[in-house]
Formats: structure tokens, C-alpha cells, sequence
């Protein structure tokens, strides 16, 4: 058998409500600090599967996958926390949003 290790993931927000126009700010956080660990945000629209926003790989910089790139931003403030952002919403971001993370 081998070992594995478990880490809780918190989203801040679990229901918001955004007005179109108005700015998007999803945050999250992890609780191990033992190691480097990989982010990722997803998103699920309803009726459809789960796309990947953005990723940031270890300390790397975030990456944003292209049919999202110049809307979301992704930042990771420390090797715990990261955030998604966009500046002006739009209707057809009514989505789930989930927040994931892996050790490096």
C-alpha cells in the first residue's frame, strides 16, 4: 500500500453574485505548507464539463489557457493563496468556479 497525503483546498466565496460590468474576485487557499504545490482554476458552466482557466506550476508565473486569456487573470500571492480575476463580468460567466491543488 502506499501513502498518501490529503491537503484542504477553501474557496472564500461559495455563492456570489456579480452584476454584469462589475469586477470578479475569486480567491482561494490551501492548508499544508510543507511543499511547493501547483494551482489551477476551473470553470463549469451549466450543462457543460469543466474547462481549466489558468494554472500557475509550482513558484512559475500563472498562465491563463487561451479562450480565457484577456479576460481572467490568475495571480498566486504566496505559495498558499491564488486569486482569479476578471474586470468586467458578463452573463456568460454564470458558472461554478473550482479552485484545485497539486504538490509539485
Amino acid at each position: 500500500a502506499g501513502l498518501s497525503q490529503a491537503i484542504d483546498v477553501t474557496q472564500e466565496q461559495r455563492s456570489l453574485i456579480i452584476q454584469p460590468g462589475n469586477k470578479v474576485d475569486l480567491s482561494c487557499e490551501h492548508d499544508d505548507t510543507s511543499g511547493t504545490y501547483n494551482m489551477y482554476w476551473y470553470q463549469q458552466r451549466s450543462g457543460h464539463s469543466l474547462k481549466l482557466i489558468a494554472m500557475s506550476i509550482g513558484l512559475s508565473t500563472p498562465t491563463v489557457e487561451k479562450e480565457f486569456e484577456g479576460h481572467w487573470t490568475m495571480s498566486k500571492e504566496d505559495a498558499k493563496r491564488s486569486s482569479l480575476r476578471k474586470d468586467k463580468a458578463e452573463a456568460q460567466d454564470t458558472a461554478v468556479y473550482f479552485c484545485a491543488s497539486s504538490i509539485t
